[in-house]
């Protein structure tokens, strides 16, 4: 019988093991080899299949992003029309107002509904939308 070195052991002896006793690759069976094969195969292609998953959810995660971002800047955009179209009702007591004095109930009420729409255009955060900062800038 074929003998061949192991390891040694911590005795300093030595141990041997015959090469019979070690399964060799070309004595396994045309089926285990299959097996072996139809293994590999599956777990490529559930590899394959984890990584189109992968893709498909970070596809949805974009398309979610981008249509959060899209509603975002719809609402913001509102927001701005809003607070620009109660300064425009605003605009026929300011053309009429007529006044001496700052300390003048109207005027005080006219210029507080005016920084208050600026404060709160100002308040706005643009997240680096561009289009959204431009009608914010405008509307000032």
């Amino acid at each position: 019988m074929d003998q061949m070195p192991f390891a040694k052991s911590a005795g300093s002896n030595i141990s041997r093991v015959s090469t019979h006793s070690i399964p060799s690759i070309k004595s396994q069976s045309a089926t285990e080899k299959e097996v072996g094969l139809r293994a590999n195969k599956d777990v490529e292609s559930s590899q394959s299949s984890k990584m189109v998953d992968s893709k498909c959810e970070s596809q949805h995660q974009t398309d979610a992003e981008a249509k959060d971002e899209s509603k975002f800047a719809c609402d913001i955009l509102k927001l701005i029309d809003s607070i620009t179209g109660e300064a425009e009702n605003l605009r026929p007591k300011i053309e009429n107002f007529s006044g001496s004095s700052t300390d003048d109930k109207d005027y005080i009420y006219l210029e507080e509904m005016l920084m208050r729409g600026t404060v709160q255009l100002d308040d706005i955060d643009t997240r680096g939308n561009a289009l959204i900062r431009q009608e914010r800038k405008k509307s000032h």
